[in-house]
């Protein structure tokens, strides 16, 4: 390896570590807790290293919303051109349906194994208006696609109407799973997290073919 390359290797490195840093953060303490000097304890890095590598706090929390909304949207790309094969209306209704919402459920973030969405939330809140536009452009554009493939599926609902629904389907895919089972509002509060989350995915996924059957 070249001088250069074991530079550039190390900056990257260095990077990395920053992100990583503010993830953890993010998903364990949430947004409230970001600090320059707490990513930087944790990472193990000198604070004037935030600015040499993204210009500041802003760019780092900028960069790390791009690259868990690109974690979901690519799987979401993948998972949509696979659904378009699926034969038959209602298959290929469902597939889509299961392509939009399984994303937003399985994408894990990009240093710790929590959720991608969860960073994108704690993230949001900390950007201005035009660096939130910009972060979610790519997450706009991917609803709007899985709107075009399920508009010929759905022609009694309006492009309008099919986008809402399409939103408020997301929305209630964020559904928190342990809090529900506490309450007592399943059947069998005391099942495994895995066979939990099984059930209330399967009932999402009934409740979003419902919403998109019915007329505006």
């Amino acid at each position: 390896m070249s001088a250069v390359q074991h530079r550039d290797s190390r900056q990257r490195e260095t990077a990395d570590r920053l992100l990583s840093a503010t993830e953890q953060i993010l998903l364990e303490q949430g947004s409230h807790s970001i600090s320059i000097r707490r990513i930087a304890t944790l990472s193990g890095v000198n604070s004037a290293l935030i600015s040499y590598h993204f210009g500041g706090l802003d760019a780092l929390l900028q960069q790390l919303l791009e690259r868990n909304v690109d974690a979901i949207c690519d799987l979401r790309d993948v998972q949509l051109a696979a659904a378009g094969k699926a034969r038959g209306r209602e298959a290929r209704l469902e597939a889509l349906v299961r392509a939009y919402l399984d994303p937003l459920w399985s994408t894990r973030s990009i240093h710790h194994e929590g959720s991608a969405r969860k960073v994108i939330r704690e993230v949001l809140p900390l950007l201005g208006a035009a660096q939130r536009r910009r972060g979610v452009a790519r997450i706009n554009e991917s609803v709007n696609e899985t709107a075009r493939l399920i508009a010929p599926l759905t022609p009694h609902l309006t492009g309008d109407q099919l986008l809402v629904r399409l939103r408020l389907l997301a929305e209630a895919s964020n559904i928190q799973l342990q809090p529900l089972a506490r309450m007592g509002l399943f059947p069998s509060p005391g099942i495994p997290q895995d066979q939990l989350s099984q059930n209330v995915h399967a009932e999402l996924i009934r409740m979003a073919l419902g919403t998109l059957h019915q007329a505006g």
